[in-house]
């Protein structure tokens, strides 16, 4: 299944780009030279999504330091070098990917 990765526009002047793999408990969040795999705090050891989680792209990421919040169009992310990253809005789309994650460019 294609990948979906979507650049938020912060205040500040802030930029990052999240991918979404559907059925994925999983993103991947790229800001300049940082590229992280994050998971939802509730999935289990093996990785996999737990039951009653939210829609893919939405709720709650972490890697145990840097925490993304995604929430419709906003976004907000917490320990994430470059940061603050706050008050971001989805620019739109990047192009949709293959299953691999592609190179980003964020400024």
């Amino acid at each position: 299944m294609p990948s979906e990765t979507t650049v938020y526009q912060c205040a500040l002047g802030r930029a990052f780009a999240v991918t979404v793999r559907p059925k994925d408990p999983t993103v991947v969040i790229d800001s300049g030279r940082n590229r992280l795999i994050l998971s939802r705090p509730d999935a289990g050891e093996d990785g996999k999504e737990q039951p009653r989680q939210a829609a893919a792209g939405e709720g709650q990421f972490t890697n145990g330091a840097v925490t993304l919040t995604l929430s419709g169009e906003d976004a907000m992310v917490e320990n994430l070098p470059g940061g603050p990253y706050q008050n971001c809005r989805a620019a739109g789309p990047a192009e949709k990917t293959g299953a691999g994650i592609p190179p980003i460019k964020v400024d």
